[in-house]
Order: C-alpha cells, then sequence, then structure tokens
C-alpha cells in the first residue's frame, strides 16, 4: 500500500522551519546538537522522512465507541490522550512526523540557499 505524508502536515512543517536551527560548520552543518557531513546530508533527510512514514501508520481510528455510557467515556479519554495505559496517541504520531518533517524541509531550504 503507498502511503504518503499529509498536505495539512506538509503545510504545518513548512511553516515550521524558521523555528529550527541550522547552524554551518566545519565540513558540514549542525542541526540541533546533530553534527551532519556535507557527503551524509541527503542520506539524513531521506532518514527523516522515513522515519515520518513509518510513523504513519501508527495513527488509528480512534473514534470512541462503546456499548455502555461509561465504556464510551473510557474510550473518549484513550483517544484524547495518554490516559488509561495507551502509549501513543494520534497527536503524538502527528508531533513526532510533524518534527521529523519539519527538520528535513529545513535542511533542504538551508542546503538550497
Amino acid at each position: 500500500m503507498y502511503r504518503y505524508i499529509p498536505k495539512d502536515i506538509l503545510m504545518s512543517a513548512r511553516a515550521g522551519i524558521d523555528d529550527i536551527p541550522i547552524k554551518p560548520a566545519i565540513g558540514g552543518i549542525k542541526v540541533y546538537r546533530k553534527f551532519i557531513k556535507h557527503e551524509d546530508i541527503l542520506e539524513h533527510i531521506q532518514k527523516l522522512l522515513w522515519q515520518a512514514l513509518e510513523a504513519l501508520y501508527d495513527i488509528k481510528d480512534e473514534t470512541p465507541k462503546g456499548k455502555t455510557m461509561e465504556e464510551y467515556l473510557d474510550s473518549i479519554l484513550t483517544s484524547q490522550s495518554g490516559f488509561l495505559g495507551k502509549s501513543m496517541t494520534n497527536r503524538d504520531v502527528k508531533a513526532y512526523v510533524l518534527s521529523k518533517v519539519s527538520e528535513a524541509l529545513a535542511i533542504i531550504e538551508y542546503c538550497h540557499r
């Protein structure tokens, strides 16, 4: 199955690329605290985008379901936060994907200048 990064995430990522600190360094660039050699920049961008794509598969249907009112309220709490032992919600996944795509786009824009 073909998976792509949704347009709303891409637009949000493009809006946030100015906030990512990228500095030139000897032999490469420094993104946040990571040093990336010039010859490894493309590989790093590809790694970030693959991590974002893999994370998209963690998005699940969080529509509240339940036969009783108590089950329904529990499903609402579970879908809205990391409450009741659920490790990652869709908001967490989207934030992770957004951070990876933003970093990749910021590096591309920095190198394009």
